[in-house]
């Protein structure tokens, strides 16, 4: 699977920019406990992540990336189209919304 987020407003740190836990996507499918272990982790070790993103651009990453928005900073909007796309079904008992063939 891959997940591709085209920006329509610039997006960084200040702005509530995508941060994610570098290297989280290798162990897979994760549990909520999982997830919140690997995030309390990366808060201490410093393994978490921003990227400055301009207006325009299109930011791609694995959805399994343990990731997330912190709520933005500066007046203004944050808005970001994202579309996923899988070569795949999704496992039971998950189903897509929409399904292009």
């Amino acid at each position: 699977m891959l997940t591709a987020r085209i920006h329509l407003d610039a997006a960084g740190a200040a702005e509530g920019g995508l941060a994610f836990v570098k290297g989280s996507h290798l162990r897979g499918r994760m549990s909520e406990a999982e997830i919140d272990a690997e995030i309390d982790g990366a808060a201490t070790s410093k393994t978490t992540s921003s990227l400055e993103v301009p207006r325009g651009a299109v930011q791609l990453f694995r959805p399994l990336l343990v990731h997330g928005s912190p709520r933005r900073k500066t007046p203004g909007k944050r808005r970001v189209l994202q579309i996923e796309f899988a070569g795949s079904d999704l496992p039971a008992p998950l189903e897509w919304k929409w399904k292009v063939r």
